[in-house]
């Protein structure tokens, strides 16, 4: 009896030597396993192909020339002036989360950021003439706060910045857009009140809120279509800005409700997102939005690609 290692070896001596006799055969073999190969692999490449092609035109319907498709929008507002009681501890705390460990959760590099503050609205009167009472028309409603990192985006227009240091007892020295500038008149130099009415109680007792403030200068967006500007320029015609370090160390522990809209703007680099691994990443998502909502309740994430991805 042939041992088993000495019938294999005469088997491929058999097939060698029809191989070379029979050339046409071996061709139409080889071709035959070529083509066998070539469709395997082919259907998990065209399936997969046809995926990216979905992801991507599902990413396309959610980007627009201000949007990217992996742009992200965490925002708080309180659900009411009452509720306007977030404690800078919990602000800070998310601040520094979504600086840091934001990147990191969701596994993407960022590529854009932009964050914001704005306080509760304030009546802005003349600094002379006006009795700062309830029922009394001002020039306009206007916030106090901050674009953070802006300095490379804003230009200004005339004037100067505003001073860092700031003393109770000294106007506060803010920049005012030009629209508003051109829309009141405002001049560099000139001395304006805030004025909060809801200070007044209803029967007219208590001592109202005021803040002096003295336009430092006048500013405009460098370039209102650059990336960092997917919060357009004009959304803060209103808002009297100072330096992120002045609100945060002096200003905002003295107004009234002055973390009333909060806004972080990301946009992460997406191309490592394919369609195989969407469910893992809509899942680091979910972390991310639990972790923000522990850190600052009611903050919430109100932009993102998630609904393209699903």
């Amino acid at each position: 009896m042939l041992h088993p290692v000495r019938q294999l070896l005469g088997l491929w001596r058999l097939a060698h030597r029809r191989l070379l006799h029979e050339p046409a055969l071996a061709a139409a073999l080889l071709t035959g396993w070529l083509v066998a190969v070539a469709l395997i692999s082919a259907i998990p490449m065209y399936t997969d192909a046809i995926n990216q092609a979905l992801l991507r035109r599902e990413l396309q319907i959610v980007q627009t020339g201000r949007r990217p498709s992996f742009a992200f929008l965490f925002h708080y507002t309180p659900a009411s002036r009452q509720d306007a009681n977030t404690t800078w501890d919990s602000y800070l705390a998310l601040d520094q989360y979504l600086q840091g460990a934001l990147s990191a959760d969701l596994g993407l590099p960022m590529r854009t950021r932009m964050h914001y503050v704005k306080s509760d609205l304030f009546q802005l009167f003349p600094s002379v003439g006006s009795s700062y009472q309830r029922g009394e028309k001002p020039l306009c409603h206007a916030s106090l706060g901050f674009i953070a990192d802006s300095d490379p985006h804003i230009a200004l227009v005339e004037g100067q910045m505003p001073n860092a240091a700031w003393e109770l007892n000294q106007p506060l020295e803010v920049l005012v857009s030009q629209h508003l500038a051109t829309k009141l008149g405002l001049q560099v130099g000139e001395t304006y009140v805030l004025f909060d009415p809801t200070s007044i109680s209803p029967a007219g007792t208590g001592s109202p809120f005021t803040l002096p403030v003295k336009i430092a200068g006048v500013w405009q967006a460098r370039d209102p279509d650059a990336p960092f500007w997917y919060i357009p320029p004009e959304s803060f015609d209103n808002v009297l800005l100072v330096s992120r370090e002045t609100y945060i160390s002096l200003v905002g522990g003295y107004i009234p409700r002055p973390l009333f809209d909060l806004g972080w703007y990301r946009v992460f680099d997406g191309n490592s997102i394919r369609a195989e691994n969407v469910n893992a990443f809509l899942r680091r998502v979910g972390v991310v939005e639990t972790r923000i909502a522990s850190l600052l309740p009611g903050a919430r994430l109100s932009l993102s690609p998630i609904s393209a991805l699903r």
